[in-house]
């Protein structure tokens, strides 16, 4: 596997990622007034679901295909899948942070 192929896997990995955690924020920010109606217990309720249900979900895009090279012995592949996943989030943050300096709308 050549290092374009593992860029592009690593990108796709990151990008589908960062798009999970903008659809869920913009869940909460859409629906806060609703969520805000549920109560204590409910809201509680519902939150640590969705965290549970995030953590599943980024693990699974993250950890997912770099953890099947692995199991079947490739593991070089799939710590620099894993390594390069982690560089584009850091990147994607870098740019919202710039983003967010400059006040652009994002």
């Amino acid at each position: 596997m050549g290092i374009l192929r593992i860029g592009a896997i690593s990108f796709v990995q990151a990008l589908a990622l960062a798009l999970y955690c903008w659809a869920v924020a913009w869940l909460l920010f859409s629906q806060g007034a609703a969520l805000a109606q549920m109560g204590p217990t409910v809201g509680m309720i519902f939150f640590l679901l969705l965290f549970v249900i995030s953590a599943i979900i980024s693990a699974s895009l993250v950890l997912g295909y770099p953890g099947y090279l692995v199991w079947a012995k490739r593991v070089g592949q799939g710590l620099k899948i894993l390594a390069l996943t982690v560089a584009w989030l850091v990147l994607f943050l870098a740019l919202i942070g710039v983003g967010r300096v400059f006040e652009l709308k994002l």
